[in-house]
């Protein structure tokens, strides 16, 4: 899959579970040229108007802000603890820290040499 169809299919997916861009509905969207583009529904409470929503048209850089966004990630990947990490004290016994599936996963994208192919492993 190319980074555009990767980054539809995770967009898409964090939208059926959820997400929204800056907490808006996302009315109509596509990946163009490492911009996700596409229009954002606004509420016009002019009276004469009747209190029509009009669509805005936005256009967000997919960096690494937007790649390692919080909420992103937990719509993508969900908050189950799936990932447990073990650690063997020095004087014996053992540390054992459960991770939701969203958080082990932004951890292994910051050590990815790719976050985007990363994400597309792990759809």
């Amino acid at each position: 899959m190319s980074k555009s169809q990767i980054l539809t299919k995770a967009i898409s997916t964090a939208i059926i579970h959820g997400w929204a861009y800056k907490d808006m509905d996302i009315a109509d969207w596509k990946i163009k040229d490492g911009f996700l583009q596409g229009h954002m529904p606004v509420e016009n409470t002019d009276v004469l108007v009747n209190a029509a929503t009009y669509l805005k048209p936005f256009k967000r850089k997919i960096d690494k802000d937007f790649l390692f966004d919080h909420d992103f990630a937990k719509a993508l990947w969900g908050e189950e603890i799936t990932f447990v990490d073990e650690m063997r004290l020095s004087h014996g016994g053992n540390v054992v820290f459960e991770k939701p599936a969203w958080q082990a996963h932004l951890q292994q994208m910051v050590v990815a040499d790719d976050p985007i192919h990363y994400i597309g492993e792990n759809l």
